[in-house]
């Protein structure tokens, strides 16, 4: 069993051990944010292990049920839309299934960049209905406070690892540069719904 399909099978139900989930969309930055809380000592803390008591996930958003006990990081859309293309074949069947139970939507026949924009759409709203607080990956700093108590660490070192940490993009099958037109051109609607949702982020459009 490759690790791609472990990791899928893993999502299909909730371990009694997760405690707490800090979730988003794929590619959303879950495994900067792990690397940054672990290095500042809070060994608590995982990325997509399952047995994890705080867990930093973005499978497990759709059987999250605790809104007090998850928070949601989202990512600069027209980046984060770009990057969704990364995402592994077991990955989009997972996604596309709950897409579809949720909202209605099958994305099995659409166009990559139309399936990572709405992804994008459809998933965060899924997180804002079962998270206490979004924030932004750009601005993590500001949000030390509450990550400090939400995975049980100190403030300071947080905000230090956060200086020492560099993001590193680890898969490179991305879509070319996107720009808002590039969105509309592919569907206005659609766009428009994802302009509202980051503003409502705290993004400029």
């Amino acid at each position: 069993m490759d690790k791609t399909r472990e990791q899928f099978e893993s999502w299909s139900y909730l371990p009694s051990s997760v405690k707490k989930l800090i979730t988003g969309t794929g590619r959303c930055g879950t495994m900067y944010l792990t690397t940054v809380l672990r290095h500042a000592g809070c060994s608590n803390v995982w990325h997509e292990r399952p047995k994890a008591p705080i867990l930093l996930s973005w499978g497990l958003a759709p059987l999250w049920e605790n809104k007090d006990k998850c928070l949601h990081v989202v990512r600069e859309p027209l980046s984060c839309i770009r990057s969704l293309a990364s995402t592994t074949t077991m990955g989009w069947l997972y996604s596309s299934y709950h897409i579809e139970r949720r909202f209605g939507v099958d994305l099995h026949e659409e166009n990559m960049l139309y399936r990572c924009m709405y992804r994008y759409h459809a998933w965060n709203l899924m997180c804002e209905d079962i998270s206490c607080h979004t924030f932004q990956l750009e601005n993590v700093d500001q949000h030390v406070g509450i990550l400090a108590e939400f995975c049980e660490g100190d403030q300071d070192r947080i905000l230090k690892s956060i200086d020492e940490t560099k993001t590193v993009n680890q898969r490179r099958k991305h879509l070319p540069k996107l720009t808002w037109d590039d969105l509309f051109e592919k569907d206005e609607e659609l766009t428009q719904k994802i302009q509202e949702q980051t503003k409502r982020y705290g993004y400029a459009v």
